[in-house]
This record gives C-alpha cells, sequence and structure tokens, in this order.
C-alpha cells in the first residue's frame, strides 16, 4: 500500500511540474550531497523497481522535454542550439545508462532466483 501512495504522489508531482518554468525547477531540484547514503540509497530504490533511471528518462525527463517543445523550436540562436546539441547527446547518454542498469539488474535478478532455486532444491 504505501509503495501505491507512493507511486501516486510521484504521478502528482509529474502533473504539477510539467507545466512548471525549468528555472523553477532548477530551485527545486534535490542536493543529493545533503541527503544521507543518496547512491546507496537510490540503487535498492532502483533494485527494488520502485524508481530507476529508465522511469525517470521516460515518466519524467522527455515527457517534460516534449511539452517544452524543446527540439521542435528552430528560434533558439546559436548559443541556445549549442545548448539542445550538448542536451541531445546528454539525453542519449541516459539512454545508455537505462539500458546497461536494466540489463546488469536483470542478471542480478536471475542470479538470485537461481540462488533461491538451489537452496529450495536441498
Amino acid at each position: 500500500m504505501s509503495r501505491v501512495l507512493t507511486d501516486r504522489e510521484l504521478l502528482h508531482y509529474l502533473v504539477l511540474t510539467r507545466g512548471v518554468d525549468p528555472v523553477a525547477l532548477e530551485h527545486a531540484r534535490m542536493d543529493r550531497r545533503r541527503m544521507h547514503n543518496f547512491g546507496r540509497n537510490a540503487v535498492l530504490i532502483a533494485k527494488g523497481g520502485i524508481y530507476d533511471l529508465r522511469q525517470h528518462l521516460d515518466d519524467v525527463v522527455l515527457p517534460v522535454l516534449r511539452k517544452w517543445n524543446m527540439f521542435e523550436g528552430n528560434d533558439f540562436g546559436p548559443d541556445g542550439e549549442r545548448c539542445r546539441e550538448e542536451l541531445a547527446v546528454f539525453l542519449q547518454s541516459l539512454e545508455v545508462k537505462a539500458v546497461r542498469f536494466e540489463e546488469s539488474r536483470d542478471r542480478a535478478l536471475a542470479r538470485e532466483a537461481r540462488r533461491g532455486e538451489t537452496v529450495a532444491a536441498r
């Protein structure tokens, strides 16, 4: 039940932030340096299937960029175009990282399942 509540809260957050100005979001961003055990907790959350890079990319980042017409507009000027190209490269790297994480997680889950089968067979 707590996971459902968390998912609803996340959905509510996504709906609210979709129409928010990017500058306002910059000020609301979490500072991971201040969060105790941020990296460890992020891994546990991702391994548990609660929230991971794929979900963040597909359900948060890309919809917001689509809403802002980030790659459709042609009125950015030279600096804006350069930033947009950098963003495209960054998004490609996120995609690669998401795929690698999913493959790694699947292998780890398969290993755990095999271990469970081995223990049950004894």
